[in-house]
């Protein structure tokens, strides 16, 4: 509706996504507009307004039900900033956290409740950011060892068990399994 009312044929140009965009781009020294990034920058955009949103609900990330979802949506905004193959952010950085006050501040006139929240949401996405960067970190280290004894073994193809193990037991995403696997031919 902005999107229509701002005569934006774009939701993404509107004025709501305006300054997220540009922080996002600020802080990662991309550009919006090189198509390279701009799919990422959109789902780093929208998963971290809604994940303002539903901490500022007082919604925590969890295992399950709505703070299964938050998590997800942190999970995957910071995996595709960080680890996928447009590398927006360095892959060890923190960066989420960063655009909460932004997204807060674009939204204020609406929703002026969020910016009581605002330490408390940035705290809550840093640190399921530094949990998720852990997972990513040692479920790398154990997936690449695999690899390697494949390599070994003469296998071209990983077990269901362990890509299983490495999402089920350590929260290791099944696609960057797979874009691991790719990647090691």
């Amino acid at each position: 509706v902005t999107a229509i009312l701002e005569g934006k044929t774009d939701n993404y140009a509107s004025s709501i996504w305006k300054d997220i965009i540009t922080k996002i781009e600020l802080i990662s020294g991309k550009n919006y507009n090189d198509s390279k990034y701009t799919r990422s920058m959109r789902i780093i955009a929208d998963h971290i307004r809604a994940a303002t949103f539903l901490i500022g609900d007082g919604v925590l990330p969890s295992n399950e039900g709505r703070g299964y979802i938050l998590r997800k949506l942190i999970r995957r905004a910071f995996g595709v900033g960080s680890r996928t193959q447009e590398k927006i952010f360095g892959k060890d950085d923190i960066f989420l956290h960063k655009f909460v006050g932004t997204v807060i501040k674009t939204m204020e006139e609406g929703y002026p409740a969020l910016e009581s929240k605002k330490e408390y949401i940035e705290k809550v996405v840093r640190l399921e950011e530094e949990r998720f960067a852990i997972t990513l970190k040692n479920g790398i280290e154990i997936l690449l060892d695999e690899i390697e004894d494949m390599k070994t073994k003469g296998n071209k193809k990983l077990s269901s068990e362990i890509s299983f193990k490495l999402y089920d037991t350590y929260g290791f995403p099944l696609e960057l399994t797979q874009q691991v696997i790719e990647n090691e031919g």
